[in-house]
């Protein structure tokens, strides 16, 4: 009787030990998950913010253009010969 006792006392701790162990692996899947989620948001905010300083640079570029054409004619090259 006391044996059973003991094996059933073994089994139990097996399994109170697996469940610990499935929950804290549980816990650490829920964490990379959040890590990787949090990463790909970080990520598109930072693919906006880069595209929004490109299109800023591509006006300024443009606006840079327009001024320099303003003042000064384009005028073909002609060959001296």
């Amino acid at each position: 009787m006391e044996s059973r006792i003991e094996d059933l006392t073994s089994r139990l701790h097996q399994s109170q030990k697996e469940k610990s162990d499935n929950s804290r692996l549980q816990r650490s899947v829920d964490k990379v998950a959040r890590d990787a989620r949090f990463q790909l948001a970080e990520s598109d905010r930072q693919k906006a913010k880069l595209e929004e300083e490109r299109k800023g640079y591509e006006t300024q570029l443009r606006n840079l253009r327009q001024e320099l054409d303003a003042k000064v004619p384009f005028r073909p090259f002609r060959s001296t010969a």
